[in-house]
Parts: C-alpha cells; structure tokens; sequence
C-alpha cells in the first residue's frame, strides 16, 4: 500500500492540482469563509455535509455515496478523485467512501482542525459508526496526498487548540523527543510541533497498518476509555482523550508500570497544558462503561481488554487488564 504525500502550505492549493473528475466532499461551515468558499466554488461536482458523529452513520453513508455515484458514476474509475475538506468525522466518512466505491478510488485529505491534522488524516483509518458504537464499519485505506493548510489551521479559536491537546499529549507520551520539546515550553505551538507529530505517528503505523504486532496498537493510547468519556459526557474526542491519559497514568501506577520520577515528569505535562484548562472532571455510569467496553475492538473477552500503559515517556506497553482493575481505579478517581 502506497504512503501519503503530505504537504505544508501556506494557502489551499490549486485547482489545477486535481484531476476534473474529483468531487469534493467539504463541511458546511466552509461555506462562510471566503477563502474555503472560493476554493470550494471551483470544483464543478462537490457535496456539503454536517460534521459531527452524525454524520459518520449508516444513512449517511448511504447518501453520500449515491451522491457521488450520480455526479462521477460514469468517469473511469482512474480518473476519480475524492476530496475531503473539512475536520476528523467528516475525513472518516470521505475515506471510507473513497476506500469502497468502485472498490477504491483515490483519495486527498485538506484537514482543516487541528484534530484531523494532528491525528485522522493520518494512518489510513475510515469508518462509520454503527448504533451507538463507534467506528464499527470501517477500512484501512491512505490518502494519496495530505495539504496541511497554515492559513485554516492557525486561524482557528484558542478554544480548538486546547480540545487537541489529548492527541498532542499522546504523542508526547509514546515519543521521547516530543516529550522533551513539550516538556520545556510554557505554551505549545501547535504549526511548528506539527510536522514532528506526523512524524512520530507515521512511525507506529507505517509497518503495523493492520494491527498486526502490537505496535499502532499502543497509538489507541488514552482512547478506550476517552471514547467512553466522550460519549457518556458530550466531550470533544481530544479533550475526552486527555482524560483517557489521566486514568491510563493512574492505572499505569496501580500496577507498578511506571516509576516515581516517570509519573512526576508525565503528570507535570499533563497539568500543564490539559488539565489546567480542564478542571472538570467526568463521570461514568458503569453499566453503560462496561456495555461501551463490551464492543471496543481491543477488547479480548467479556471482563478484559488490551490497554496501553505508561512505563515511561516514549516507553507504552500494550497489557491486558481485568475490568476489576480498570473499575476499581476509576473509584479511586471519583468518576463513578
């Protein structure tokens, strides 16, 4: 399978730089900024959809792809090109039609929050929900390019930088050197740590695309039970990630993975740039948790999951735990 050329750019690319028979598949919001109007408005066959976890559903599948079919169903499959322009929920979606319609066609990210650019665009993941589980339909499939757009991406509220955070942290805690950087500055730059944090992603990944030898399996750090978080308290995924990280320490120190000095350094991290901004903590109902648990695909049987821990900054492990110890920390957290 082919990697993904990535791109930094101070501005949206050319039209010229993508085939006629490409649709574009964008967030509606895009509609109210002249820039994105603009690029959106040169594109004869486009199609607007709301982002959100809405739209990564069956129905909207559906819609989506009998869409595409009508405007480009008669192109030869060479020429087509799907384009997403928009933030993590709608990449999923896009990539998974693109991945599937005439069994693959190609595809090209423009991720325009900092969630998707840090994170959803890269690794080839696409998916849609099914019923109230997430990402239970999907392929692994990569883009073909990826334009990481300065001007979208540095002009976004402060308040859309700090809900990534969970994500910039993750990576911190699996990557010894961004450790390091992050460690040392008061305030992160998210533009300049960007091409950094690609690179240490594109590492778990570029020979584990499939989950294959428990390396990008420890990417899904913070996000068993983030995912959890973020459906039960209406979290944006990063921030719900954040919290992931917070109890993956603690259940990390519970059974003896990681060391004083090593929990001090990496809670010192996470006071700093996540949970001085996010004091509130969640809350779980446990009959929900553990039905939410049940259909996470790391999970091994009823009652355990492979969880990723925290031995040390660059230094995760992929355990299997018990949910009595994953219950009995969150007690001890006060979440449930």
């Amino acid at each position: 399978m082919h990697s993904s050329k990535i791109y930094l750019c101070e501005t949206l690319p050319k039209r010229k730089n993508f085939s006629e028979s490409c649709v574009i598949l964008f967030d509606e919001k895009l509609q109210k900024l002249q820039s994105t109007l603009s690029f959106i408005n040169q594109f004869q066959f486009k199609i607007a959809l709301t982002g959100g976890e809405g739209t990564k559903s069956l129905d909207g599948f559906k819609d989506t792809i009998i869409k595409v079919h009508k405007l480009v169903g008669a192109y030869p499959k060479k020429n087509i090109s799907i384009i997403c322009l928009g933030g993590g929920s709608i990449g999923d979606l896009a990539g998974f039609v693109a991945s599937v319609y005439k069994r693959g066609v190609n595809f090209i990210q423009i991720p325009t929050t900092w969630l998707s650019a840090i994170d959803s665009a890269h690794g080839g993941k696409n998916a849609i929900n099914l019923l109230e589980s997430k990402n239970q339909i999907g392929t692994v499939y990569l883009p073909s390019q990826i334009y990481l757009v300065k001007n979208i991406l540095t002009k976004q509220p402060r308040k859309h930088e700090e809900a990534v955070m969970g994500e910039v942290l993750k990576m911190a805690l699996l990557d010894k050197a961004i450790f390091k950087i992050i460690h040392s500055q008061a305030k992160i730059n998210l533009w300049e740590l960007l091409p950094s944090l690609i690179k240490a992603k594109t590492k778990y990944f570029k020979n584990d695309l499939f989950e294959k030898n428990q390396t990008r399996i420890k990417l899904n750090l913070g996000h068993s039970l983030g995912h959890a978080i973020e459906l039960e308290n209406n979290l944006p995924h990063g921030i719900a990630v954040g919290w992931g990280l917070v109890f993956a320490l603690e259940l990390s120190k519970k059974l003896n993975f990681i060391n004083k000095k090593s929990k001090k350094a990496v809670e010192s991290i996470l006071n700093k740039h996540f949970l001085k901004n996010f004091s509130s903590q969640p809350q779980l109902n446990l009959r929900q948790l553990k039905k939410t648990l049940k259909f996470d695909k790391k999970n091994t049987n009823a009652n355990a999951l492979n969880f990723v821990l925290v031995k040390e900054p660059g230094n995760c492990v992929v355990q299997n735990i018990g949910f009595t110890h994953i219950e009995d920390t969150l007690r001890e957290l006060k979440w449930v």
